[in-house]
C-alpha cells in the first residue's frame, strides 16, 4: 500500500486568489448582460386633416427609437409585443387605439388613422397622443417605458360646405275680371326664406292682394347659399269696379287732296271698347283703313262695362290722285385741293328731270365743274311733268390753290460689309418734303439691310413739288457673310516658384482671337511680373467671339530677392577608440539643406563608417548658395576590433528619417526636419511589434467585449489556482 500524498498547509493564498478570479468573472458577466446607456423607447408623431364633410381625420405613427437615433427592428429585438398607443381629444379620457402592438422587421413602425367631428357639422379642438414600449428590447434588457405624445391642435374649424338652392320668382297673377284685384304668390323653397322689402318675417307660401307694391327678396338660410341672387320688384293693381262706363270716340279721317295719296279713315283704341266694321268680325281698334273703300264703324262695349253712349260712323274714303312723277335732287360733290397748285372744285350731277342753277337763275350748269376760289348757291328746279321730292339748295365757298414749294430727291448711302455677319446697308435719306417709296413702303429715314434688291423712288409731300420728278435708285444689297466662332481662353498663370524669379503668364494663340492688354497685341507671348492690368479679347476678321465680353485681370508680382547663405564642411571625428568608428556630424545653416550621395539628411545628423561618398547642398526656398557648386567627400573606416574575442559592434542611433515623401519646392527637397512654413511633421509610427487598439464612444458591444475578457481571465485564475493545490496534495 502506497504511502498516501501528505495534505500541504493551506496559507491562505489560494483561497485570496480563487475569490479574486471569482469576483472577476462575476464582474464580467454583470457588465456583459447590465442594460445599455443609451435609452431605448418608442416615438410617436400625430398630422391630420380636415376632410370635405367637415370631419377631422387624424394619422398616427409610432416608432423605436434607440441611442439617439430611429431605429429598426432586427433579430436582437425580443419580440415582446406590448406597444400602446391612446388617444384624447381637449384633455378628455384617453382613448386607446393599440394595446398590444410590435415593431416587426417586416413592418418597423405601427401607424393608423382615426376620425374625429360628426360629418355635416365641422370639428374643431386639441388632439394629444401618446405610446409608450412595455416590451423588452435587445438582450431582453427592459424598455424605457414611459409615454410619449405629441399633440396636434385644430384651432380653425372644419368647415361644412354650405348647399347650393336657386330662389324662385313669386308668380303674380293679373285681375282677370271686374271686381277681382291683382295677386302675388310667394314660392315656397328649401334652405331659403323669402322677405317683404328684405325685412320681417319669412313669407314663402303667401299671398299677396293688390293694391299692393314693394321687392321680394330671397335670404339663404344657415349652411346654405344662393346660386343667383334674386330681388323681384311687384305693383299689384286694386280690384276694378263692374258696368263702368265707356264713352266711344269717333275714328279721323283724313282727306287733304294731295295727289298720289288716297283718302284714310284711323280707329280709336277705348279701354272698354271694341270697334266693329258694319258691326261685325274682329276688333278693328287702332288700325287704318285707306280709299278707295265705304263702309261703318260701329262701337261695341265689352264685359263689366256700358257704352255712354251708342256710336254708328259711316265712311266713304276716295283712291289717291295720280301726281307727276318725283325726282330726288343729288347734292354736288367738291374736293378739296388737297395738294399744292391744284384749287378746290364743284362737280355738279346731271339728274333725270332737274336743271341746277347757279344763284337759282341763268342757265342749267348740269355736268359742269366750278373751280375756286370761287362762292355761291347751286339751286334745284323740276323740270315739267316733275315734281322734286324735297327741295335742294347748296351753298359752295371754293379755295384757290396754295403754291407748292420746291423738294428734290437725294440719292442714298449704301454702306458694303467690312465685316463678317454684317450685310451691306443703304441709308435712306430724310428729306425735306419727299417721301421715299421701296416696295410701295415708306422708307425715308430707315436704313435698309442686305440682301435685298429693288427700286427705290421717291414723291412729294404735300406742299410739295419734286425739282427731279421721275427719280429713282436701284437697290442691290449683299447678304452677310456668316462668321467663324472663335473662343477666348485664359492665359496660364505661374506664380513665383522660388526667389529671384517673378510671377508669369503666358498669352494664348488662339485662331481668331487677338489679346490685348493695354491696347496691345500681346497674342502668344509671355509677360513677367511686375504687371497689372485688364487682358482683352478682340475678333479678329472672318471671326466673332462666343463669349464677348470675356477679360482676364492681370495680377503679376515681382520676384523675391534671394538671400545669400553659405555651405559648412560637416565636423569629421576619426576613431579614436577600438570597436568605434569614424563619423561625421551634418551642420545646421540656416536656408541650406544637405543630402549625402543626393538623399537629404536632417541638420545635427551623425554619419558613422564605413562608408564614402559625398555630401551636397541645396538652398532652401527664399536663399542661395553662394558657392552653388559646394561639395564635401568623405571616406569613413570602421571601428578597430578590441582585442580577440569578438564582440558585437555597439548600436550606433541614428536620428530616424521619416518615410513621408520630401515636398520639392523651387527645386529644394525640404525634409521633415526643416518642414517649412505651413508644413506639418507628420506623427511618428508606432514601434515594430506593438498594436494600437481602437476606441470607440458608445457601442455597448465594446463594454460586453470587455467584460468578457474580464471574465474569462477570471476563470483562468481559478483553474491556475486549482491546477496548483493538485500537485501540491
Amino acid at each position: 500500500m502506497g504511502t498516501p500524498p501528505r495534505s500541504r498547509p493551506d496559507t491562505g493564498r489560494g483561497k485570496i486568489f480563487s475569490s479574486i478570479a471569482l469576483a472577476l468573472a462575476l464582474l464580467g458577466t454583470l457588465i456583459a448582460f447590465a442594460p445599455s446607456a443609451s435609452a431605448h423607447h418608442a416615438e410617436i408623431t400625430v398630422t391630420g386633416a380636415c376632410q370635405p364633410d367637415g370631419t377631422y381625420t387624424a394619422s398616427y405613427t409610432a416608432r423605436p427609437w434607440a441611442t439617439g437615433n430611429f431605429i429598426s427592428r432586427t433579430a436582437g429585438y425580443a419580440a415582446q409585443g406590448h406597444i400602446e398607443v391612446d388617444y384624447r381629444l381637449n384633455g378628455g379620457a384617453w382613448t386607446p387605439l393599440v394595446t398590444n402592438g410590435e415593431f416587426v422587421p417586416a413592418s418597423p413602425t405601427i401607424s393608423g388613422q382615426f376620425t374625429l367631428g360628426t360629418a355635416g357639422t365641422g370639428f374643431s379642438g386639441t388632439i394629444e397622443v401618446r405610446t409608450r414600449d412595455q416590451g423588452k428590447w435587445w438582450n431582453n434588457v427592459g424598455a424605457d417605458t414611459g409615454y410619449r405624445e405629441d399633440t396636434k391642435s385644430v384651432n380653425d374649424p372644419c368647415d361644412v360646405p354650405d348647399t347650393e338652392v336657386d330662389p324662385v320668382e313669386p308668380t303674380v297673377t293679373p285681375a282677370g275680371a271686374c271686381g277681382a284685384a291683382d295677386s302675388l304668390k310667394v314660392a315656397t323653397t328649401a334652405g331659403i326664406e323669402y322677405l317683404r322689402d328684405g325685412v320681417g318675417a319669412d313669407i314663402s307660401g303667401t299671398t299677396i292682394t293688390g293694391p299692393a307694391s314693394g321687392t321680394i327678396d330671397a335670404v339663404a338660410l344657415p349652411t346654405f347659399t344662393l346660386k343667383n341672387p334674386m330681388s323681384f320688384d311687384f305693383d299689384l293693381k286694386a280690384a276694378v269696379p263692374c258696368d263702368k262706363d265707356a264713352t266711344p270716340v269717333e275714328p279721323t279721317i283724313d282727306s287733304d287732296g294731295v295727289c298720289g295719296v288716297p283718302d284714310s279713315i284711323t280707329v280709336a283704341t277705348t279701354t272698354g271698347i271694341e270697334y266693329l266694321r258694319d258691326g261685325i268680325g274682329a276688333d278693328i281698334s287702332g288700325t287704318t283703313i285707306t280709299g278707295p273703300q265705304a263702309g261703318t264703324i260701329v262701337a261695341v262695349a265689352l264685359p263689366t262695362y256700358k257704352l255712354s253712349a251708342p256710336m254708328s260712323f259711316p265712311f266713304d274714303l276716295d283712291a289717291a290722285v295720280p301726281c307727276p312723277t318725283n325726282v330726288t335732287p343729288v347734292a354736288p360733290s367738291i374736293t378739296p385741293g388737297g395738294a399744292c397748285d391744284v384749287p378746290d372744285t364743284l362737280t355738279i350731277p346731271n339728274t333725270l328731270g332737274i336743271k341746277y342753277l347757279r344763284d337759282g337763275i341763268g342757265a342749267d350748269v348740269s355736268g359742269t365743274t366750278i373751280t375756286g376760289p370761287q362762292a355761291g348757291t347751286i339751286v334745284a328746279v323740276a323740270l315739267p311733268t316733275y315734281k322734286l321730292s324735297a327741295p335742294m339748295s347748296f351753298d359752295f365757298d371754293l379755295k384757290a390753290a396754295v403754291p407748292c414749294k420746291d423738294a428734290t430727291s437725294v440719292d442714298p448711302k449704301v454702306t458694303p460689309a467690312g465685316a463678317c455677319d454684317v450685310p451691306d446697308r443703304l441709308a435712306v435719306p430724310n428729306t425735306v418734303g419727299v417721301t421715299y417709296l421701296f416696295g410701295g413702303v415708306d422708307v425715308s429715314g430707315d436704313t435698309l439691310s442686305g440682301p435685298q434688291n429693288g427700286l427705290l423712288t421717291a414723291v412729294a409731300k404735300t406742299g410739295h413739288k419734286l425739282t427731279n420728278p421721275g427719280w429713282d435708285f436701284d437697290v442691290d444689297l449683299k447678304a452677310a457673310v456668316p462668321c467663324k466662332d472663335a473662343t477666348a481662353v485664359d492665359p496660364g498663370v505661374t506664380p513665383s516658384a522660388a526667389c529671384d524669379v517673378p510671377d508669369t503668364l503666358t498669352v494664348p494663340n488662339t485662331p481668331g482671337v487677338t489679346y490685348l492688354l493695354a491696347g496691345v497685341d500681346v497674342s502668344g507671348t509671355t509677360i513677367s511680373g511686375p504687371e497689372t492690368g485688364l487682358l482683352t479679347a478682340v475678333a479678329k476678321t472672318g471671326f466673332k467671339l462666343t463669349n464677348p465680353g470675356w477679360d482676364f485681370d492681370v495680377d503679376l508680382k515681382a520676384a523675391v530677392p534671394c538671400i545669400d547663405t553659405t555651405a559648412v564642411n560637416p565636423n569629421v571625428v576619426p576613431a579614436r577608440t577600438c570597436g568605434v568608428p569614424d563619423n561625421f556630424t551634418i551642420q545646421t545653416t540656416t536656408g541650406v539643406t544637405y543630402l549625402v550621395d543626393g538623399v537629404v539628411v536632417a541638420d545635427g545628423s551623425v554619419h558613422l563608417g564605413p562608408d564614402a561618398g559625398t555630401v551636397t547642398a541645396v538652398a532652401k526656398v527664399g536663399y542661395k548658395l553662394t558657392d552653388p557648386g559646394w561639395s564635401f567627400a568623405f571616406d569613413l573606416k570602421g571601428g578597430v576590433p578590441c582585442g580577440t574575442t569578438t564582440t558585437v559592434p555597439p548600436t550606433t542611433t541614428v536620428p530616424p528619417t521619416t518615410t513621408t515623401t520630401p515636398t520639392e519646392v523651387g527645386g529644394v527637397e525640404e525634409t521633415p526636419d526643416d518642414p517649412g512654413p505651413g508644413v506639418t511633421t507628420p506623427a511618428p509610427e508606432p514601434p515594430s511589434g506593438s498594436t494600437t487598439l481602437p476606441r470607440t464612444g458608445s457601442n455597448p458591444l465594446n463594454y460586453v467585449a470587455a467584460a468578457l475578457a474580464l471574465g474569462l481571465l477570471g476563470f483562468a485564475l481559478i483553474r491556475i489556482e486549482r491546477r496548483r493545490v493538485d500537485t501540491t496534495q
